[in-house]
């Protein structure tokens, strides 16, 4: 088998503050010409296999990057044996980060590891003084990422306060070709003029949103993706308006002409989590472009729809806050606290048009349903963290091969399945819809059975060196404490699921550990699963 080396490659978009020589550095182009001109002079990677890893616009300062945790993940399956980067910024700017990976993970999984503006090389680069390199570089580098996020914030403020634009056009508005000023967005503006004319003849808020989506209009949120926009919290298939969106239009100043900045800051420096400024914090310009309501007109929407104080929060059902989601939109379930003791009901199910259920789901038969399912595997987990500690892996990973020889088997057979449909829909007795179906099918069973396959192939190289899975260990430090719970509570929630979805007749749970507890129940025959791995619980048991 050869080895296979992996070329780690990450921008930020922080660099694009940058001055132009320093941002053309670090750029994804030079980066791969910089590795590749290194590998090319070292003739002992000629017969190395060699994949490429890109996060491009993901910050060094977290683990969080989708094809970092990919080669992480590769790379503890036992199939990379060399890591490659540019210099150690790249890979991360957090010095805990980075020593971790260089001290212990590394040098465990016998994975080299090369940063070539550093001059290091852990095959070579052993000395103390070459450790002490190592982790101040990584200390300066985190220094540097807060010392640009500090300037950055400083660079925006200030421009704020010139009267310049920082942020997002509202909809109805785009950005001049010089970025300086909104201008209108003809389509979209039409669409906010209609909804404050509706406002000003006296429709409600239920009539605006029922008419719109009578005449099929376009959302904020469905206009962003289709023009380019990249709107990673959209997870409904079925956009509709509501009365929030209507509301946040309704009570936009911009569309004044007004320019209202700084409507939110970080609770501390550096700090992702933010607050809600209040108007002398705000940098407000007026008349900083074409309005497309006049201010009167704006001012007596506000009369006729008064903001209204939300709900008291404080005693609010919290174990599965923001957890539950609908089946059918996969939008959250908001609690409602009548009737007592709880629901959990859809909103888009109250809007025409909408495909929801309006089932109410009652907030004890959700909580008990999940700890139902969730105990048994608590239990197993602990059962499975023993049972390593005590070494006796043999059977543990006999079992796990034969599992991972009958996967293979399956995805032979899943191939042969392909050939058979392409050559029916080639002599005529599939049609092209079905062919399009049956392949769309299998396509989904393919990718369900890759990631099994790479779950197993992670578990085997594991269980060969008696080391307990990163999963189970993550797994098992929560499961102790929950192990005699009688009741759900919040941090149980927040440690093991990822989201409740909630159908008209049914309940279907995601675990945080979805490949270790899916093979639990598998053993323990829980349930009989699809090819998405997902627990489902009928609610008429």
């Amino acid at each position: 088998m050869a080895n296979e080396l992996a070329c780690y490659i990450r921008l930020s978009h922080a660099d694009d503050d940058l001055d132009s020589n320093q941002y053309e550095s670090s750029s994804i182009s030079n980066q791969r010409e910089l590795i590749h001109n290194y590998l090319a002079s070292h003739p002992e990677f000629d017969r190395w296999k060699i994949q490429e890893f890109v996060d491009d616009g993901y910050s060094g300062t977290s683990e969080n990057r989708p094809e970092f945790q990919r080669m992480i993940r590769l790379a503890r399956q036992g199939k990379i044996q060399c890591i490659i980067v540019k210099d150690f910024s790249r890979f991360a700017r957090n010095y805990i980060i980075v020593g971790d990976y260089i001290e212990q993970i590394f040098p465990f999984l016998n994975i080299r590891f090369i940063s070539i503006n550093d001059n290091y090389d852990s095959a070579v680069s052993t000395s103390l003084s070459d450790n002490m390199s190592v982790v101040l570089k990584s200390i300066l580098n985190s220094y540097y990422s807060r010392d640009l996020s500090a300037k950055m914030y400083s660079c925006n403020t200030q421009r704020m306060k010139n009267g310049d634009f920082v942020g997002t056009p509202c909809f109805g508005y785009k950005l001049n070709p010089e970025r300086t000023h909104f201008i209108i967005d003809p389509e979209p503006a039409k669409i906010v003029r209609h909804i404050f004319d509706l406002a000003l003849a006296g429709h409600s808020r239920p009539e605006i949103v029922r008419i719109l989506n009578d005449e099929g209009l376009i959302t904020p949120g469905d206009y962003n993706r289709q023009h380019g926009f990249d709107m990673k919290n959209i997870v409904t298939t079925q956009p509709l308006w509501d009365h929030i969106k209507v509301s946040r239009i309704l009570r936009e100043p911009a569309y004044t002409g007004t320019l209202v900045m700084r409507k939110r800051v970080a609770l501390a420096p550096c700090s992702k989590k933010k607050r809600a400024t209040t108007p002398q914090e705000q940098f407000i310009r007026e008349n900083a472009h074409e309005a497309i309501v006049s201010k009167e007109e704006f001012n007596l929407v506000q009369e006729m729809f008064p903001k209204q104080k939300g709900w008291d929060r404080k005693n609010q059902q919290e174990s599965l806050k923001g957890i539950v989601r609908c089946g059918t939109c996969k939008k959250v379930m908001p609690f409602r606290p009548s009737p007592k003791p709880g629901m959990f009901q859809c909103c888009e199910s109250m809007i025409p048009h909408s495909n929801c259920p309006s089932t109410r789901h009652l907030v004890p038969d959700v909580e008990q349903v999940v700890l139902n399912a969730l105990l048994p595997l608590l239990q197993m987990t602990v059962k499975e963290e023993q049972r390593i500690k005590r070494r006796e892996v043999s059977a543990r990973l006999l079992q796990c091969q034969q599992e991972i020889q009958k996967t293979k088997r399956e995805k032979e057979k899943l191939l042969q399945e392909k050939t058979q449909s392409y050559e029916s829909y080639i002599a005529g007795s599939l049609s092209q819809e079905e062919y399009l179906q049956e392949k769309q099918k299998l396509s989904e069973r393919s990718s369900s059975l890759d990631s099994h396959l790479a779950f197993l192939t992670d578990q085997e190289f594991s269980l060969q060196y008696a080391e307990i899975p990163t999963d189970l260990q993550q797994a098992a430090e929560s499961a102790h404490k929950y192990l005699n719970a009688t009741k759900l509570t919040r941090d149980m929630a927040v440690s093991f699921v990822d989201s409740v979805f909630l159908y008209d007749d049914h309940y279907e749970i995601v675990w945080k550990f979805k490949d270790l507890f899916h093979q639990f129940e598998q053993e323990a025959h829980l349930s009989s699963l699809p090819a998405t791995h997902d627990y489902k619980e009928d609610k008429t048991k």
